[in-house]
């Protein structure tokens, strides 16, 4: 069976062994010009004009195996390619050897090489896309871990000023003495008026309205008419209630309805 020489153009030659397309014109002109003592691949080229056209399979197996092993540009998807083509010219001799299947053609071999070669891109491109991924979750979760220690560190700073804020105030007062004088005691008076007032700014019941309602109540339990008594007196009602002995009545009255009104 005769061989068939297949041929490959510089630029598809440059794509597969991972170089810019003058890479391998400048390849060729070192070939022809026999300048090739460092590149034991491509000596048996030595001479030879490949200028004019497409490249036959021999050289471009030599120009990958140069890229592989002899260029200082040796990379990564030249050592693949070789690695698939060394794989593949494996297996057909073992088969042409030991007769297990008729040999492959030359279009066959080329198609099974390139075939092996793509699927390493994808699996390379998989990995790679696996690790873009991982990367990004990564830097990610940096940015969260960040954000968390910058949080942490604000409250712990906010905590860290009001414990500083609380020893100081316990400093001050330290500082400052006590008064040795006994405090004036409120009157029954003033405690119905504080009583009422806390009620009312809690509830949002209107003081007068709660006054009005007290007095109401206080007349008929009683029997004190505390508007008949200040009518014509000018008294405010709880002066006169205070004038006639009474304020300690009013004070158990305003606490029973509160207290009422809370448990309800």
């Amino acid at each position: 069976m005769s061989r068939v020489e297949m041929k490959a153009s510089r630029r598809a030659v440059a794509r597969l062994v991972g170089v810019e397309h003058p890479s391998i014109l400048k390849l060729l002109k070192r070939i022809a010009s026999g300048n090739l003592k460092k590149s034991p691949s491509l000596q048996p080229f030595a001479g030879q004009d490949f200028s004019d056209g497409n490249l036959p399979d021999i050289l471009v197996a030599a120009i990958i195996e140069y890229y592989c092993f002899d260029s200082r540009a040796a990379n990564r998807q030249a050592q693949l390619v070789y690695r698939a083509f060394a794989t593949v010219g494996f297996r057909l001799w073992i088969q042409q050897e030991l007769g297990w299947q008729k040999p492959l053609s030359q279009a066959e071999y080329l198609l099974s090489v390139a075939q092996q070669f793509v699927e390493q891109e994808r699996q390379l491109k998989l990995i790679g896309s696996q690790v873009n991924s991982v990367e990004s979750q990564v830097e990610v979760l940096a940015a969260q871990t960040e954000d968390i220690k910058k949080t942490q560190q604000g409250q712990d700073e906010v905590l860290l000023s009001l414990v500083a804020i609380q020893k100081q105030a316990e400093s001050d007062l330290e500082i400052i003495p006590f008064s040795a004088e006994e405090a004036q005691q409120m009157s029954v008076r003033d405690k119905v008026v504080l009583l009422v007032q806390t009620y009312c700014y809690s509830s949002g019941v209107a003081y007068k309205d709660f006054f009005s309602h007290l007095y109401c109540q206080f007349k008929y339990r009683y029997h004190y008419d505390v508007k008949a008594r200040s009518r014509n007196k000018r008294t405010s009602l709880i002066d006169q209630i205070e004038k006639d002995g009474m304020i300690d009545a009013l004070y158990a009255v305003a606490s029973e309805i509160i207290q009422a009104k809370i448990e309800a």
